[in-house]
This record gives C-alpha cells, structure tokens and sequence, in this order.
C-alpha cells in the first residue's frame, strides 16, 4: 500500500475480527487533522501549546472547526497562538499562513471560513433513481456510557492493567510490523517526530516543536528534544532516525513503507518504489542481489537529498509534491526511531525482552511466547512517567475464557464477542463497564471493474447496489457490532457526508435488472451460471470471502440470500481459508468476479480511502476501478489548502463512485468493550491506537 495507495489493522476476538478483516485492510466523532500550514506545537505536561507560522504570507484566515469527538478539548487564544487544554464541548481554532488572528472566526482579504464545507445535495446521473440525502441521525448512536475524553496531565497511580489479546504479536520491528497486535505493543514501546494524540490530533513527540514548512510547501524543517534517550541511556540524534528509516526504505518487504512514499525521490517513475517492486518479485538469486544493489543505491540518494540530518538536532524532508496529509501519515509507526547499538548488537533478537530498547513511555521486562508479556514503566521517558506500573498482557484465544476471567476479575478489559453482544447489553451490572466505539473501517461487496459481466454493465452493478438491505444484514448478522452505511469513508473522518446514490429499494434494483438486460427468468439463469462459473478453473466465481475470521460467512451468506429474494439470483459462495490466500487471489491476481472488501484507516484521512482503494494505479485497487474524473478528484483533496476545500473534493470522488456504482458499501464496525470502572483515563478510539501511558487505575 502507498501514501498515494494509501494505512490501521485492527485485531479482535476471533468473533468480531471478521467484522474488521486482516492488516491494512479503521467512523470517529470529527477528527482535526493537521493542515499543511506550518504549526509550532510546544508540548507541556498541563497542556499543548501550538503556534501557527506563516507559509503564505498574502493571506490569513482563521477558521473554527468545531470537534464532537469525545476527546474533547477547549482553546485559548492568545497573541502568540493557541493553548490547547482538556474540557468537554470544544472549539479548536487553526490559523492557517500568515499572523494568527485571535478571534473565534475571521475573516481577511477575500476568504471566508465555514465550519465545515459542505457540498450541495449530490444527485447521481441515472435516469432511473434520483439519489437522495441522508437526514438521519448519525449511524452509530451507543446505547451505553461512552469514554471520557483523556486528560494528558494524567495522575500516577501506579498499578498493573490486565490486558489480553487473541495471539501474540508477530512483530515488535517498527519497520516490518503490520497486524494490530504488533502495533499495541508497539505505540507503548517506541516514538517518532510527531504522535497522534489520543483524539487523534497531531503533535510534536521527539520533534520538540512541530515543523517549519518552506514556502514551496515542499519542505519540513524538524528540531528534536535534546533530552530524549533511549531505555538503555543511548541519545538519540537525528542520525539514529535516518538510520530507522534507512531500515525501512532499503528493505522490499516491509509494507508499510508507503507512509514514505511523498518523499521526493520514493514513488516518483523509476523511483525506489519501482525498484524494491523489482527486487521484491525476483527470483534467481543473483539478479535479486543486483536488484537489491539498486534498491540501496536510491535509498542513499534519498538520505542525502530529500531527507537530510543537517546536524545533530535537525531533520529536513522534502516532498515530491505538497501533500495536506504528511504530517498525519508521519506520525506511524514506520517513522519510530530505533537502536543501531542494540541491533548491531543483538541481530533477529534484538526485540526480544532483555535487548529491545525504545524511547517510549515503558519498556518489555518479558515475552513468555506463546502465554503472556509484561511491560514497566520507562522512569526516564522523556514526557514524564506513564501514570501505571505496567501491563500484563495474555494470550486467549478463546471469547468465553476471557470473558470467564473478566468476571472474576483476572482481566480488566476485554472484547465482547459478537455472540455475546446482546445478553452483556442488557445486564444492567454492565452498564457503566460497556462501550460501543465506532470504528475508521468500512466493509464492502467489491466488483471485478476489469473483467467480466460487472466490468461493462453499469445498470447490473446498480442493481447489486439498490438490493441490499444494509439495515437488515448488520440488525442481523453482526448483533450490533457494525452500523450500515452508504458511502465509503467512515463517519468522523473530515471529508465525511452521509449520501445514498441507490437506496434499498427491491423494486427499483428489479427495474435495474430489466435495463442491464436480464429481463426473463431464462436470461437471469444465464447471468447467475456467469456469475457463478467465473474464471479459468470455475473457481473464481460466486461471491469470494475469506473464512478464517467467523461472522465473514453469516454476513456473506445473508447478502447471498438478499441478492436471492430480491434478483431471484441463486449465487454460489466462494470461501477462501486463509485470509492470506484471499488477499493474493483478489488483490494481486485479481481472479475474483463479486468479493468481500474491508478496509480500516491507516490514519484519520479521507485521502487514505479514495486515493488508496479505487485510484487507476494504486496496488490496493481490488477492483481494478479506473476513472480519470475520479483520479483528478481525489488528487485536487490531497494538494487543497484548506480543509472545507479538501472535503469537497473528496465528496466528489464519492459521488463519482456512486454515480459508477464501482461498489457496493455495506457498514463500518464497531468495537464492542467491557472496561472495569477503575480502569481511568483511557480507553478506545477509532484507528484503535492504544496508550497506556496516560492510564490510571483507581481501585476502590
């Protein structure tokens, strides 16, 4: 995947993982994402402080973005800039180029600010169906207590979390790590320039400030803390991280390296990434050496001119081209730094518990494998000690174990699996430990764009779209662990409008039916064996999903009976055991003609979706959907300057989607927790990013 494929996999109990599907494949009150502005943040242990230089200074503009995630937060302005503290109901005021204008709103010159863009009612092309606007209200509304917003100034209370996971991380390597195990581990154990804050917002971690950007919007300008080292008293300098990222970018298998990919020189023509795809995919064993030469040979280029540690204590990264998005995509984990000493030292074994030594909040003390790790507070880290003595995490497998050692008061959270959704709501002994979190992740039926009855036959693929009931499938498949939903980016991520271009409608997708020429029941029969019969082997048919995650075959097995009773369609289902295997066949061979799509945000940004899962060249394009308006629309979001203005692009691309038909969305998951009232300070967020450095446990 690529910052222009554009990635957080989320992992759960084995009942609720099918909801959110495997690595890369995360909808959130409203995010605030850094702009492209230069922003000086300056982090104290009551607040952040954050000063707006100018870019552009022809024009200044103060705009209101009013926030309803529950990490709420309260602005002060001030003649230098904005003071950023924790309350509830917020107002966060971003000045963008030129002198900060402490108001409220302002207005200078020409430009006006809104709140919020909003793009008039979007009306789909087809002479069938008039598209409508959702007026609803928002699609997930919890039924029980919500998270409190987390305070950063957080108490120390000590005390140990019991925590438990359904397996072990694969990985505690930030350049290679990918599943959602891994990366728990991980935001606890290392850090980078800048850190998504718990409402994930943007801030300065190791950067003491956050960057200056050149007025070319091309290049940021980074200084680190002096103070920071790391667990072992190594300091670490901006050496150490262009050492960390060398690991990355020089290595061809490590996936999320696409956070990279707006550096100048990686996904250009002929670029590093052409060049570790060569080396990636070769073979014979001396050309992959030589294509490994290559790879290295470009990332040394890149280290010397677009990224440059031009002393000790500064970092400057230049951009192929301006990218709103860069400083939200900087803040993952591929940008950590990590140890020369303690890798040269250790090899392979260098993340084991005992070797492993990063800058974070606690260090691994033990990694049983297999059973359980421990984690204890780093008492050096440089933001000050986390509020907790550590972590106790276990290995279950099993939804009942651990729901078993949660009431006996061995766990002190724990997913809720699907099965079990309804009884744990409606106990009312539960009802200030249960949480509903709407994930950044939406599942969807994809559509082969290239190949096949679907790739030509805009009224068949509307018809699919107008005849499921998405209300239906989630009421009854997922037992309120998913929420319908109608569009491709998840509610909370700016850029985020509620639209239905085809709504549920039986009758409706029959007349579609009819107009894609399927009007007898012989021709249906003919369409449903080439549906069915799809691919060289016949194995390719039907409707793909993988099966290793439990709900994926009672969801897909309700759209097959929905496609049944409202196309008398009889489709196959196509499952596939691993979701490894599926993965290959449908994102790499493209073999399948219908197939299970998910994907969860790799960070809160629209650009993530629209450019990564349906641009004409992105690799994350399953469905091998090409649309040149489409392309120019998501592009024109990730250079715009101003947020309202990034959100009626991306509205756009969503139209032309729907106005495609290119797929067909179904709903956003939903994090089911149970959460001891103890357990403080903390909690769930939707890219499922957790710390556990601001926890307090208060025990009565």
């Amino acid at each position: 995947m690529s910052l222009k494929n554009l990635f957080v996999l989320l992992v759960v109990s084995s009942m609720l993982v099918g909801l959110l599907a495997a690595c890369g494949e995360t909808a959130t009150p409203t995010i605030t994402p850094t702009t492209a502005a230069a922003t000086t943040v300056a982090s104290t242990t009551a607040a952040i402080a954050l000063t707006t230089t100018a870019v552009a200074p022809t024009t200044t503009v103060a705009t209101t973005v009013a926030p309803t995630t529950a990490a709420a937060t309260t602005v002060a302005t001030t003649t230098n800039g904005l003071r950023v503290t924790n309350s509830r109901t917020p107002t966060i005021t971003t000045t963008v180029a030129g002198t900060i204008t402490p108001t409220t709103k302002a207005v200078v010159a020409t430009i006006t600010p809104t709140t919020r863009a909003v793009v008039s009612t979007i009306t789909p092309t087809t002479t069938v169906l008039v598209a409508t606007t959702i007026t609803t209200t928002a699609l997930v509304t919890p039924t029980t207590t919500a998270y409190k917003p987390i305070n950063l100034k957080h108490a120390i209370t000590g005390g140990t979390f019991n925590w438990s996971q359904p397996s072990e991380p694969l990985s505690l390597d930030p350049a290679i790590a990918t599943d959602d195990t891994s990366l728990q581990v991980i935001w606890n154990l290392y850090d980078g320039l800048l850190e998504l804050l718990p409402d994930l917002t943007v801030g300065p971690s190791i950067a003491e400030k956050m960057p200056t950007l050149s007025p070319d919007g091309l290049t940021y300008t980074f200084i680190l803390r002096k103070d920071v080292k790391f667990s072992n008293g190594d300091p670490v300098s901006s050496k150490d991280f262009v050492y960390s990222w060398r690991r990355v970018l020089s290595n061809p298998e490590a996936e999320y390296s696409f956070v990279f990919d707006n550096v100048k020189g990686v996904s250009s023509k002929d670029g590093l990434n052409d060049l570790r795809n060569i080396a990636l995919n070769e073979k014979e064993p001396n050309k992959k050496k030589e294509a490994q030469a290559a790879v290295d040979k470009a990332v040394d280029n890149i280290l010397t001119s677009s990224i440059k540690a031009v002393d000790d204590y500064t970092i400057s990264i230049t951009l192929e081209e301006p990218a709103a998005y860069f400083l939200t995509a900087i803040a993952l984990w591929p940008w950590d730094v990590v140890n020369k000493n303690v890798i040269d030292k250790y090899g392979d074994k260098w993340t084991e518990a005992g070797n492993l030594t990063g800058t974070g909040p606690f260090i691994l003390k033990e990694w049983n494998h297999t059973q359980n790790m421990k984690l204890v507070y780093n008492p050096n880290y440089f933001q000050g000690r986390a509020g907790i003595d550590g972590v106790n995490i276990v290995y279950i497998k099993e939804d009942a174990t651990a729901r078993l050692k949660y009431d006996r008061g061995e766990l002190d959270d724990i997913r809720v699996a699907v099965t079990d959704i309804q009884r744990t709501a409606k106990d009312t002994k539960l009802k200030d430990q249960f949480h509903k979190v709407p994930m950044s992740r939406t599942t969807w039926l994809g559509f082969n764009m290239k190949n096949g009855i679907f790739a030509t036959n805009l009224k068949l693929r509307q018809a699919f779209f107008a005849a499921i009931d998405r209300q239906l499938l989630t009421d009854k498949m997922t037992q309120g662990s998913a929420a319908p939903t109608t569009v491709l980016l998840p509610e909370g991520i700016p850029g985020y409008k509620k639209y239905d271009g085809y709504p549920f409608d039986p009758a409706i997708a029959k007349q579609y039916l009819k107009e894609a020429g399927f009007d007898t029941p012989e021709k249906i029969k003919q369409l449903e064996d080439q549906i069915n019969n799809f691919g060289d082997a016949s194995n390719a048919g039907g409707i793909a999903f993988n099966t290793d995650q439990t709900v994926n075959k009672s969801v897909w097995e309700n759209v097959q009976q929905q496609l049944h009773d409202n196309l008398g369609l009889n489709l196959k289902l196509n499952p596939v055991t691993t979701f490894k295997e599926f993965r290959v066949r449908r994102d790499t061979n493209h073999e399948f003609l219908l197939f299970r799509s998910s994907w969860g945000a790799n960070y809160p940004d629209a650009q993530n979706f629209y450019q990564s899962l349906f641009g004409c060249s992105q690799v994350e394009n399953s469905a091998l959907y090409c649309n040149d308006k489409y392309d120019a629309a998501w592009k024109k979001g990730n250079i715009a300057s101003s947020q309202s203005a990034r959100d009626e692009a991306y509205q756009e691309a969503e139209k032309i989607l729907s106005d495609d038909a290119a797929y067909v969305p179904l709903f956003n998951p939903i994090i089911v927790q149970l959460t001891k009232p103890y357990i403080q300070n903390w909690g769930y967020n939707p890219q499922n990013i957790i710390y556990f450095k601001y926890m307090e446990i208060k025990k009565p």
